[in-house]
């Protein structure tokens, strides 16, 4: 009788390089496949699996019978507590065996699980916004940018048992994995609306769904409960007995907030220590790993003086703390004419915004930097500080030169998330010549356009773009500019247009009212560390952005135009800037047209003149015949001989116009000869002392094309008189 003599491959042990492998470490694992029968084994393939998973496979050279081999494989662990490792041999089935039930053998490995932290560093409440974030990547996305920029690496998020059932839930709590902040589920509740029974059901939801999610858990639970109309002693029995064992007693299927080792957390008011002793007992919980102290103020000096209670009472206790600022805009109510707001504009930071936050939170960390029971601030909350805050997400800025009058466009792009009612924002540029001059804001009684600043309506998840523009100015000066542009918010409503919730009790405000505003309120849309009375929401500057040159110009001054059939002056395009002032424009068909040529219609300095005998000092415009015709209600300015109401010319203005003739100013000089073309415009009527910068102008071309230095003044008929000193 023949025997056949056949293999027999069995995964002999299965062993890991670490004696106690974490959570994130690299696992070396040791397998030995063994050959247990009595013939020779042909090649073959041992696969490896973890949790289940298919990791990687090695192939065995043959074996004879009885001897071994030794393969390695490696995984990064990816998960904590028990997993379960398994090896196969023979995993295609290549090889004859005596017994072919035996290939394979599983160990059980505990991974070490990482030490969550109670509080790291530095949080944020979000209320109300979780649907948000589920249903909108790009909020999420805008959410874990922001909060990383500002170093934030723990969230609360309020969230509720149908939310957490959500696979979005997931979703989320996988990408702060990735972006590495901790999220903590939360949940409100006011004891005296019968809360507090909600909170046992929301804490075993939160754990039903770590149970489902191993590898995306919740790393926390914070309760923010309040006493509502509850009396505080009752409230504070009545709450400490309900977080008692709470760690625990609350369980889904076994598991437990300490099993799954999430930390628990408490908001405290700063006033529940007016019940100290049975604040004392709440605090002290063993089950709670951390406090959180509602010290709403806004300067460091105040926020420590009304935590100090609750502090002392942690300290007492050996319980860790964390400071929570606000930020909230509280709505204001309108009031015997006057803004009175629901709470004290002392409790947020929201007018002060986000820079001077930061400075008063450097102030509190060196204030409890000695404190080990310290662990850093939460500020509440995300939609009322961090989206307002980064309300601009893009500017385009102004290049290159400009030349008087030219207009410096900026665009800008905003953008809102939150769930709040729409609301006006103001949006401002302001501009800083190489002197310290801030335009308009030094400049804004000197009849400047308001383009540079507007007020919009933005929703709670809202995107815009608002397109600013300053016109350089005949005062601005030489050289380059640093530019700034700024959001703030705007307690106004123009003239009662709009019907939200939020704005229908604000009063009127004009365009004439909001240069009021920005004058009061915003003196300055300067560098961050300048004094305001209200703080921007989000600024962004460019320091030395453009330059303002100045341009060949020319001076026209006290010279007789009258008589024209068409036009006194006559401005085409590319001729601009000139400066005209002291001239009488008299019986023309039209005194002006300019086209595409924006140019000065005063003095850009103060003059010493004389007028009804009397000495006076002042920018002089010009005289023109229609001006009662045009301005009936204008009055003389103080005896000066000046009307108060600028005359307007194609978007120009003559902001000093003259009451009489400019020879009523000036003694009258000697009259110039002038040429006349072909076509009635003067050449000659040029004098060195007419032009800005002392340069002779170029050689004129035939009349129609523009040219760049003479002003052309259509019609043969002119009676010239220049300026002599």
């Amino acid at each position: 009788l023949k025997i056949e003599k056949k293999p027999d491959l069995i995964i002999q042990s299965i062993s890991c390089d670490k004696g106690s492998p974490k959570h994130g470490d690299t696992i070396t694992f040791t397998v030995t496949v063994k050959n247990q029968g009595s013939g020779s084994a042909e090649t073959s393939y041992v696969y490896y699996y973890v949790d289940g998973t298919y990791v990687t496979s090695d192939s065995v050279h043959g074996l004879s019978a009885g001897s071994t081999s030794t393969q390695t494989f490696t995984w990064t662990a990816n998960k904590c507590g028990n997993i379960v490792v398994k090896a196969v041999a023979d995993a295609t089935n290549a090889v004859d065996e005596s017994n072919e039930g035996n290939n394979q053998r599983v160990e059980t490995i505990n991974i070490g699980c990482p030490k969550i932290p109670a509080f790291e560093s530095k949080g944020v409440y979000v209320w109300g916004f979780s649907t948000e974030f589920f249903k909108n990547e790009n909020e999420r996305e805008r959410f874990f940018n922001l909060i990383k920029n500002d170093g934030i690496k723990t969230a609360f998020l309020s969230i509720d048992e149908s939310l957490l059932a959500d696979p979005a839930c997931k979703e989320f709590v996988k990408d702060a994995k990735n972006e590495n902040p901790q999220v903590h589920a939360m949940i409100g509740a006011n004891w005296s609306a019968g809360d507090a029974d909600k909170i046992d059901p929301f804490v075993r939801a939160v754990l039903k769904y770590n149970a489902e999610n191993p590898n995306y858990m919740f790393s926390g639970i914070h309760l923010d409960a309040e006493p509502g109309d509850y009396p505080l002693k009752d409230f504070l029995g009545d709450y400490k007995e309900k977080l008692i064992d709470m760690k625990s007693r609350l369980n889904y299927n076994g598991e437990t907030i300490s099993s799954q080792k999430m930390a628990l957390s408490i908001d405290v008011g700063c006033w529940w220590a007016n019940e100290s002793n049975d604040l004392k007992d709440l605090i002290g919980v063993l089950d709670l790993d951390y406090i959180t102290i509602m010290a709403y103020r806004d300067n460091a000096t105040n926020i420590t003086a009304l935590a100090d209670r609750v502090v002392s009472i942690a300290q007492e206790k050996g319980k860790p703390f964390v400071i929570s600022v606000e930020t909230q805009e509280f709505k204001c109510i309108l009031e015997d004419c006057d803004f009175k707001p629901e709470q004290a504009e002392n409790v947020t930071f929201f007018e002060e915004g986000q820079r001077e936050l930061q400075q008063e939170l450097e102030k509190l960390e060196e204030n409890y930097e000695d404190d080990e029971l310290f662990k850093g601030f939460a500020i509440h909350y995300y939609q009322s500080s961090f989206t307002p805050w980064h309300i601009i997400t893009n500017v385009t800025w102004p290049s290159g030169e400009f030349n008087i009058g030219d207009s410096v466009n900026v665009s800008v792009k905003l953008r809102t998330s939150d769930n709040f009612n729409e609301r006006p924002v103001g949006i401002g540029l302001s501009v800083r010549d190489e002197k310290g001059n801030v335009y308009p804001d030094d400049f804004l009684d000197s009849g400047l356009d308001n383009d540079t600043s507007k007020i919009i309506l933005m929703g709670g998840k809202d995107e815009k773009e608002v397109n600013l523009t300053w016109r350089v100015p005949e005062v601005a000066e030489e050289g380059g500019y640093d530019i700034t542009v700024a959001a703030w918010d705007i307690d106004l409503n123009e003239d009662e247009l709009h019907e939200s919730t939020l704005l229908k009790n604000y009063p009127n405000v004009t365009k004439i009212g909001m240069y009021k505003l920005y004058k009061k309120i915003i003196p300055g849309l300067r560098k961050p560390g300048v004094e305001l009375d209200r703080r921007p929401l989000n600024d962004s500057w460019r320091e030395d952005q453009f330059k303002v040159v100045s341009k060949l110009s020319v001076t026209i001054i006290n010279n007789m135009i009258s008589n024209n059939n068409q036009d006194g002056i006559h401005f085409e395009k590319h001729s601009s800037p000139n400066i005209i002032y002291g001239n009488s424009l008299i019986k023309n068909g039209n005194n002006v047209a300019s086209y595409r040529s924006i140019n000065i219609w005063n003095s850009t300095s103060k003059i010493t003149y004389t007028y009804n005998g009397n000495s006076h000092t002042n920018n002089l415009g010009n005289y023109w015949d229609d001006y009662k015709e045009k301005y009936p209600d204008a009055e003389e300015i103080d005896l000066t001989g000046i009307w108060d109401t600028p005359y307007s010319i194609n978007g120009d203005k003559d902001n000093y116009p003259l009451m009489e003739r400019f020879e009523n100013y000036f003694a009258v000089p000697t009259p110039l000869d002038c040429k006349l073309d072909e076509y009635g415009v003067i050449h000659q009527a040029y004098n060195e002392d007419y032009a800005l910068n002392k340069a002779s102008p170029p050689a004129p071309e035939p009349y129609p094309v523009p040219i760049p230095g003479p002003v052309p003044i259509r019609e043969p008929y002119i009676d010239l008189i220049p300026y002599s000193e």
